[in-house]
């Protein structure tokens, strides 16, 4: 199966890496890891002044440009290629769907501050430092017009650059669960903030907040909005993973081609020539996974679900691959900081454990086609 991207899909590729190769290269990225924030504002308004993308996959009478999880493969693989570090899946993509599910007053608010640069949002949902779906313990309990959450949340990424959280609680004693959205700053919501291997940040929360009737976005069918917003998070990793294997492959074979050895370039030795040839098949079979899982999003749940886990299981054990394959080519400079190789591989590794391991990946694609197979 072959997907082509349509002409206005190139339009934006085209403009996304012209803007991050000008504004966007290692020197600067690195500036602004290092820096006391961690990411730049100056990026994030460019993002929706200058380029638009913030508004990619909001609804139009919402103010944004429409758009579905294919439309976001250019964006994510262009995102991935630079290496960038602000929050554009956590807020847009992950974020971003559970606004547009919620189809609230304030989730519409929210996704118009988000649109024009102002907002940026994090989901707290995860509560072990291993990911697992369903396994909630932060409550909300209802005290007259007002809720009190109290609970504790890990590895929230994007969550100390987030202007607003979207916290996922239990509702009172029961199974039920609800999303909240709290504001950065509130009284009684403390945060530790920590990098993590790829050069972003992550942090932990914990919660004894009170709010008011409306920070509750919500309170039906949470856990299907939260496994189809996780699912389009995890399709656009993919995608990022395979813009990052797109530069792997591009500056392993640029290095290969004018390093000498025994008098001539190594990209005209048959092994070298040969391992070059597996990334590449490498990365058009990721294309084709991630390209696959994005087209599917709006399916039926399982198949969905199935398409999804098929696409993180290859595609993240693939870019973690050819990340070995490319510093092994580079030589001991490949994980130099002074190389964008090893910045790749850090990135590549990072997203084969988000939003679920190979190892979690498989067990979830094995007991949704068993399901499937019964039906």
């Amino acid at each position: 199966m072959t997907f082509d991207a349509s002409p206005e899909q190139h339009m934006l590729r085209e403009a996304l890496q012209s803007y991050l190769g000008a504004a966007y290269d290692l020197e600067k990225r690195r500036r602004i890891v290092q820096s006391s924030q961690g990411w730049s504002m100056e990026v994030w308004r460019s993002f929706s002044t200058d380029l638009g993308i913030l508004g990619l996959g909001f609804a139009p009478e919402w103010g944004g440009v429409g758009g579905d999880g294919v439309d976001q493969i250019p964006v994510m693989e262009a995102l991935g290629q630079s290496l960038v570090v602000e929050p554009y899946l956590e807020t847009v993509i992950l974020c971003g769907s559970l606004l547009q599910i919620a189809g609230t007053a304030q989730s519409q608010e929210l996704a118009a501050a988000v649109i024009a640069g102002e907002a940026r949002l994090a989901l707290a949902y995860q509560e072990t430092p291993a990911f697992k779906r369903g396994r909630i313990s932060t409550t909300a309990t209802r005290t007259g017009e007002a809720w009190r959450i109290t609970g504790a949340k890990s590895v929230v990424a994007g969550g100390a650059w987030a202007t607003h959280i979207l916290v996922v609680a239990r509702l009172g004693d029961g199974d039920d669960l609800g999303l909240f959205v709290v504001e950065q700053g509130q009284v009684g919501l403390d945060m530790i903030v920590y990098p993590t291997l790829d050069g972003r940040r992550a942090c932990d929360l914990t919660f004894d907040v009170r709010l008011p009737a409306t920070a509750l976005l919500l309170d039906q069918g949470v856990q299907e909005a939260l496994d189809f917003a996780l699912d389009r998070a995890t399709a656009a990793t993919c995608a990022e993973a395979v813009g990052i294997m797109r530069r792997l492959l591009g500056e392993t074979h640029a290095y290969t081609s004018e390093r000498r050895q025994f008098g001539a370039p190594l990209a005209t030795f048959q092994a070298l020539q040969h391992r070059m040839a597996d990334m590449l098949v490498a990365l058009e079979l990721s294309s084709g996974h991630a390209y696959h899982a994005a087209n599917l999003l709006d399916a039926p749940s399982a198949e969905r679900s199935t398409a999804v886990s098929a696409a993180k299981l290859f595609v993240g054990k693939a870019a973690h691959r050819m990340g070995q394959a490319a510093v092994q080519l580079h030589g001991g400079m490949g994980m130099t900081d002074e190389l964008v190789i090893g910045h790749l591989f850090k990135r590549a590794v990072a997203i084969e454990a988000q939003y679920g391991s190979s190892a979690y990946h498989l067990q979830r694609y094995r007991r949704v086609s068993a399901e499937r197979a019964l039906q």
